[in-house]
């Protein structure tokens, strides 16, 4: 991208090609299809493991808001323990 950039910038830099590829490749090559593939039941079980999560990140800061913070203070006594 950068050397692409200079090139429009400064055309007496634009570097010279040092090969060039006669017959590309445009289209890949078609591969028969895998025979028992299981995608139909990852991509159902990806889908569901997704919602999953986005319902726990979603949840979690909800309640977290929702919940009163329990700020214990240090100058209160704890029950059942001695002062020092």
């Amino acid at each position: 991208v950068a050397v692409d950039a200079a090139a429009r910038a400064f055309p007496s830099l634009r570097p010279e090609p040092k090969a060039v590829d006669t017959a590309p490749l445009v289209d890949p090559p078609t591969l028969p299809p895998l025979a028992d593939s299981p995608v139909d039941r990852s991509r159902s079980l990806l889908l569901a493991s997704s919602l999953v999560l986005l319902g726990v990140a979603v949840i979690l800061p909800v309640r977290a808001r929702r919940r009163p913070s329990q700020v214990v203070s240090t100058a209160d006594p704890i029950a059942g323990v001695a002062p020092a």
